[in-house]
């Protein structure tokens, strides 16, 4: 399986929300478009899961402190591999989930549309923690999180010192 996830990083280099482009405060591109796709496979796939190696570089947008484009290797225990794809320079921005078998490759895009809080998720999980906050239980399980977690605090340190 592979997951791609598209979102532009350009104004980053501006120094527009720089905690998001410092990998010691926020992780950089990798941990913070990254999770997207991560989310995605643990989704599918379940939360045995565990980084296999991760790389980055700056493509693009020069002046950044992290990189513009990425790529997570993922195994899980069944044996299973995907990838996540970071691609920080982009027209558009959208989520596709990519599952190759036997008989070829299916797309799943989930595409940002005319209103990128509510094509990509982002209102739906504002709710979401707003009921939290409430008293309610995660909408997400606590294994699926943990292990997302886990494989974002290892993917930089599977990227090359810049």
């Amino acid at each position: 399986m592979r997951a791609t996830v598209r979102h532009d990083v350009g104004l980053w280099a501006t120094g527009y929300n720089p905690w998001q482009d410092t990998p010691g405060e926020g992780g950089g591109t990798m941990v913070t478009m990254g999770i997207h796709g991560v989310e995605l496979l643990v989704a599918l796939l379940g939360p045995a899961v565990r980084l296999a190696g991760a790389a980055g570089s700056v493509r693009h947008y020069e002046g950044l402190r992290s990189e513009d484009t990425g790529v997570m290797a993922l195994r899980w225990d069944s044996g299973v591999t995907g990838t996540v794809e970071i691609i920080g320079v982009s027209d558009s921005e959208a989520y596709t989930v990519t599952v190759h078998t036997r008989q070829g490759s299916r797309d799943i895009v989930i595409d940002s549309g005319d209103d990128v809080l509510k094509g990509l998720g982002y209102e739906g999980t504002g709710r979401g923690l707003s009921h939290m906050v409430g008293g309610a239980p995660s909408p997400v399980p606590w294994a699926e999180t943990r292990a997302i977690l886990g494989v974002l605090v290892e993917a930089p340190r599977g990227v090359p010192a810049r």
